[in-house]
């Protein structure tokens, strides 16, 4: 009997524990291996967009080239790509939507805009001396630009607003450096600054609350559901609204970027792109 109980307080012990730092899996479900579906052996992928056609945008910022592909393709079957021929600076972003491409251009405070197809179509110098540093696109195709040298978030759709949609000098114990800016599904807009800190707005701007974050070194935020996921480098993350860690199947590999469709994550390394499905 008194075996019986020690074994059940282990048990109750066990759970206490996982109710604590409870923990989520991300599950492997395909890789993508570039050597597969691009020919060029100077290609390094930097940024990953995955559009809402089910396609992936890969961008090499070094060299202004873009690529886009799906699972359908094979290393026989040629894949669309475009390489910038203009002048381009430092390019800091791509976003993509039923209207087409964008490739944002910092140093030059200008956006390539692409349709669908990826054919430049025009060339926008943006009116407001931006020199946007981080993108995100919105549901309804609006881009949310950071900018460090104003220190705030500006939207673009067809020209730029004059008026900043978030001035961060207006938030308590906000500095001026934003790693990772992401937009949820109903609007919400959620910034990783530089001190580890989550800050969330809504899609007016206005903002709704904090989060200090108990992992060290974040780097990249996503939306999943109603909550918040933040990654380090190395994969390991985790859900700020319920304290869950997150793991992704890769977690000795450095994360070039990653990015969200409903309960799939996209994880964007040297060679590959890994698709995992979030076990929760």
């Amino acid at each position: 009997m008194k075996h019986r109980s020690i074994i059940v307080s282990f048990y109750i012990f066990l759970l206490s524990l996982d109710s604590i730092n409870p923990q989520i899996y991300c599950f492997e479900e395909k890789k993508f291996f570039f050597q597969n579906y691009i020919n060029d052996s100077e290609f390094i992928a930097h940024k990953i967009f995955w559009s809402i056609d089910n396609y992936f945008l890969i961008l090499d910022k070094e060299i202004g080239s873009v690529y886009k592909f799906n699972s359908s393709y094979n290393r026989n079957k040629k894949i669309k790509n475009y390489n910038i021929s203009e002048k381009f600076g430092k390019i800091v972003g791509i976003v993509s939507n039923s209207s087409g491409t964008k490739i944002i251009d910092q140093s030059n405070n200008q956006i390539f805009i692409l349709d669908n197809d990826l054919n430049l179509l025009s060339i926008d110098i943006l009116d407001l001396e931006i020199y946007p540093n981080v993108a995100a696109i919105d549901l309804w195709g609006k881009i949310n630009l950071y900018s460090k040298r104003l220190n705030g978030i500006f939207l673009y759709e067809k020209d730029i607003e004059s008026r900043a949609l978030i001035n961060f000098d207006q938030i308590p114990k906000f500095g001026n450096c934003v790693l990772d800016i992401e937009i949820s599904t109903n609007g919400s807009i959620g910034v990783l600054d530089c001190d580890g800190r989550v800050y969330i707005f809504n899609m007016f701007g206005k903002f709704q609350y904090s989060y200090s974050l108990s992992i060290k070194n974040p780097r990249f935020i996503l939306p999943y559901k109603d909550n918040w996921l933040v990654f380090q480098e190395n994969g390991i993350g985790l859900n700020i609204n319920n304290r869950t860690n997150v793991y992704l199947p890769e977690t000795k590999l450095k994360l070039r970027d990653i990015t969200i469709r409903e309960n799939k994550i996209a994880a964007l390394y040297d060679s590959y792109i890994l698709v995992s499905k979030i076990d929760d």
